[in-house]
This record gives structure tokens, C-alpha cells and sequence, in this order.
């Protein structure tokens, strides 16, 4: 599959939280494919990821960042050192409203360097950004 077929990335996306044993709600599977569907976007301007195929984002980006929630039972912070398109700490911060809040976004990232999440600045509202990394262990 290489066009963006939203109904098919959406069953892919659901049936995949199924076999990880998520329980994610119809608001957050549509914010995930929404952020997907930015990520493709940008992808073209700033080449976040050589991952170029919707499908295989589901997959390699979406899926594989939602499989380590599993290691972040009992934690009290989570940092997102990523360096391109937001993963994992976007994809946790929609999937896991608990987690928003103790996600510190490291701002080294396109997506919150240069300011490419429409429509879900409402997560960065909760979440703390840190332009640099000795910044966020001042401030914790």
C-alpha cells in the first residue's frame, strides 16, 4: 500500500492495539491516524523517517512505539529524546492520557522545533518542553 487509505490504516491501527492488548478508544485511533497522516506530510519537507509506506508506519512507527507501554508501568517520568517525527512520546502522549503528563518532550525534535503539530498543541500544553537536555534535568 502506498497511498494513504485512512479507513484501511485505521483497521490496520485498531487490530494491532488489539494484538498488543491496548484498549484505545475510536478519539484516539483518529488522533493517531491524524498524526500519521502529519508525519506524511512533513515527512516530505524535513524526511523525518525513511519509512515512506502509510502501511509500514502503522506498523514500524505507530504499533512499535505503543509496544513499550508496557515498560513505562509505575513511572513517575518519561523523557522523549527522539530526534525527527515525535516517536515514541507523540503516539504515548495520544494513546495514554495518563502518560501526558509525565512526558517531557526534548525539543531537538521537527515536531516541536519547527512547530509541526497542528491541531495537537493541546497535548504540548500539558506535557513539559525542553529545548535542550541539560535544560530538562534543571527543571526536574
Amino acid at each position: 500500500m502506498q497511498g494513504f487509505d485512512r479507513i484501511t490504516l485505521t483497521t490496520m491501527l485498531a487490530d494491532g492495539a488489539a494484538s498488543l492488548q491496548l484498549d484505545l478508544n475510536q478519539q484516539q485511533i483518529t488522533l493517531l491516524i491524524d498524526y500519521l497522516a502529519l508525519l506524511i506530510k512533513w515527512n516530505a519537507v524535513y524526511n523525518l523517517t525513511a519509512v515512506r509506506d502509510p502501511a509500514q508506519m502503522v506498523i514500524q512507527h505507530v504499533l512499535d512505539s505503543l509496544a513499550v507501554v508496557c515498560a513505562f508501568d509505575g513511572a513517575s517520568n518519561v523523557l522523549d529524546v527522539g530526534a525527527g517525527g515525535g516517536l515514541p512520546g507523540m503516539v504515548l502522549a495520544i494513546a495514554f492520557e495518563s502518560l501526558v503528563k509525565l512526558l517531557a518532550f526534548l525539543a531537538v525534535g521537527a515536531f516541536v522545533t519547527y512547530g509541526l503539530y497542528d491541531g495537537f498543541g493541546d497535548l504540548f500544553s500539558q506535557a513539559m518542553l525542553a529545548p535542550r537536555l541539560d535544560e530538562y534535568w534543571k527543571e526536574t
